[in-house]
């Protein structure tokens, strides 16, 4: 997940301003810290999920606190995560220039869903000019709202029977490959919803039954040909947002109305077939392909 800037601190009378960003890397979220401007040297970092206050009010030493009022007057409830990035009147080396940065992560927090809403204390001393003054500078995190999802194909108006993948295996843009995915009638028409979670599925399953795996797991999804009822046409949309226009069927030269049988038509494609019931995929029986166009 890309990093996300969370939070914007600064304090007006010192000139000082802090940056931090957020990440999920590997089941945790790693914080940055960014000096922009002022001097100052950091010292605590405090989190209160919900802002509804903790039971913590310092770090590492009692002088190291995040107590009564920031310095804009928001009263400070206590925190439930806090984590020691200098010591207060300490012989550890002071960071006080701008330009500089300190990255971290507070075990417990997992994920940047549990910081929304949540607010962020930053404790700092060697403030000022005269680099006498401190700070306790807080805010309340606000992320943005997800991008909204991309539409790519329109809800079918009879049930889905099968959807094939269409999958480009090097790179160059050409498909190599395709898997198909039989459905229930409990699946959703809108394929918008599952084709990700299919997708997921189709490039970890043992598609071989050789205990292995497949060599999917890089391949990109070019587009797919979706089929159900005998009153809607099989056809093939690209992966271009665009859920109005229908793209050409791939077929390497094979024409659309006369199907050939398996590893006859120019593509890839593994000798099973998944099934998926809406809640559940399944690699199936081995399958022909004598019907992939049909």
């Amino acid at each position: 997940m890309a990093t996300v800037l969370i939070s914007t601190m600064e304090d007006a009378a010192s000139g000082v301003k802090f940056e931090i960003y957020a990440e999920e890397v590997g089941g945790q979220v790693v914080f940055t810290i960014k000096h922009i401007t002022g001097n100052a040297d950091i010292q605590g970092f405090f989190v209160d999920l919900g802002n509804d206050g903790g039971a913590i009010t310092s770090v590492g030493s009692k002088s190291n606190n995040m107590n009564g009022s920031s310095n804009d007057g928001t009263k400070l409830d206590g925190w439930d995560y806090g984590t020691a990035l200098g010591t207060v009147g300490g012989s550890d080396a002071n960071y006080t220039t701008p330009n500089t940065e300190k990255s971290f992560t507070i075990a417990g927090i997992t994920s940047l869903a549990q910081l929304d809403g949540a607010q962020l204390g930053i404790r700092a001393t060697s403030t000022g000019a005269d680099g006498q003054g401190s700070l306790k500078l807080a805010d309340v995190v606000e992320l943005p709202p997800p991008p909204p999802p991309i539409d790519h194909f329109p809800p079918r108006t009879q049930d889905i029977s099968h959807v094939d993948f269409y999958m480009d295996k090097d790179g160059d843009g050409d498909v190599d490959v395709y898997v198909r995915v039989n459905t229930s009638a409990a699946v959703n028409d809108d394929l918008d919803t599952w084709y990700q979670t299919a997708l997921n599925f189709i490039k970890s399953a043992d598609l071989t039954g050789d205990g292995v795996g497949n060599d999917l797991q890089n391949a990109v999804l070019l587009g797919v040909a979706i089929k159900g009822g005998s009153q809607e046409a099989k056809v093939f949309y690209e992966l271009d947002g665009n859920p109005n226009d229908v793209d050409p069927l791939p077929t390497h030269g094979i024409l659309v109305d006369n199907p050939v049988g398996f590893g006859g038509h120019g593509l890839g494609a593994y000798n099973a077939v998944i099934s998926y019931d809406g809640t559940t995929f399944q690699v199936g029986t081995a399958w022909s392909g004598q019907d992939y166009l049909g």
